[in-house]
């Protein structure tokens, strides 16, 4: 998908094999380096404190500048990550002003997701764009309480009359019992979707509902309208950025969130998130 975008040059990640000898304090000035690196003018560096003497031994391989940024700030700054890292980019004359971040689907992809949409429309429901939600995080402690999901997703089955699509993707193994569950209530699960078949599914819903999760950045990219679920972690630093996203705080307990008891249907929405997904809604 980035690979589209006219401001990306070429991605590589630090820890691949080509780059492997830049890593040991012996061996490191006798690496050949890839022919990637060829027409070159410069090249950064993303990662934390260690990343740094990669950055450091690439520059004097190099002979061109290399800049090494802070991938995200430490436990005692306060700063969002994207203003964290432009601000390391203005003392090497890059003074690149923040704008909201917006990714296209791809066209081909569009049009599968159209077909697939059509195919499954066995009922008025799907005369409307989806809600789509994604229940899991890369971390398990990020994940809104079950019980609260449940009830969450049952009111939007029994209110509204856009269908519920659950998205799963490989780290959210953990959460297939649950989904199971939500099936019997109306819920459409979808799993480990391609990255590029997952935004063009986004892209066709008229609203997302996510945790602190790489699928709520990517939804707010694609202009989605975005409800991000936030709990351990600190929203400051970690929100999705968009148009049209509102961001939802909360506290669970990690030893209990990820149960749901039968009588998790008759949880209460918190109001502050109905206020907001009838507004999304209706």
């Amino acid at each position: 998908m980035l690979a589209t975008e006219p401001y990306l040059g070429e991605l590589y990640s630090a820890e691949s094999a080509d780059l492997a000898l830049l890593h040991h304090d012996e061996l490191w000035s006798e690496t050949r380096l890839p022919t990637y690196f060829q027409d070159v003018r410069s090249a950064f560096v993303l990662g934390q404190a260690q990343s740094r003497m990669l950055a450091d031994r690439l520059a004097h391989l190099l002979k061109k500048p290399v800049v090494w940024l802070q991938s995200f700030p430490s436990v005692d700054q306060c700063r969002h990550v994207t203003d964290f890292l432009l601000d390391q980019l203005k003392p090497h004359g890059w003074d690149i002003p923040y704008v909201p971040p917006v990714l296209r689907a791809m066209p081909e992809e569009s049009r599968f997701v159209q077909e697939w949409m059509a195919a499954l429309a066995l009922g008025p429901s799907w005369q409307a764009k989806p809600v789509m939600v994604h229940p899991g995080s890369g971390g398990q402690s990020k994940i809104w309480p079950l019980r609260k999901w449940h009830a969450l997703l049952s009111w939007l089955c029994a209110g509204f009359a856009h269908p519920v699509l659950a998205v799963l993707g490989p780290a959210d193994e953990h959460l297939k019992p649950f989904t199971r569950e939500v099936q019997k209530l109306g819920v459409t699960v979808v799993e480990n979707l391609p990255l590029e078949r997952l935004a063009a599914l986004l892209a066709e819903s008229a609203l997302y509902i996510g945790n602190d999760s790489g699928v709520s950045h990517l939804a707010a990219a694609m202009g989605v309208p975005t409800i991000a679920l936030f709990g351990p972690t600190r929203p400051e630093i970690w929100a999705p950025r968009g148009v049209q996203v509102e961001i939802v705080k909360s506290h669970w307990n990690d030893a209990e969130n990820l149960s749901w008891p039968s009588y998790a249907a008759r949880e209460e929405i918190d109001l502050p998130l109905q206020t907001l997904l009838v507004k999304a809604l209706r």
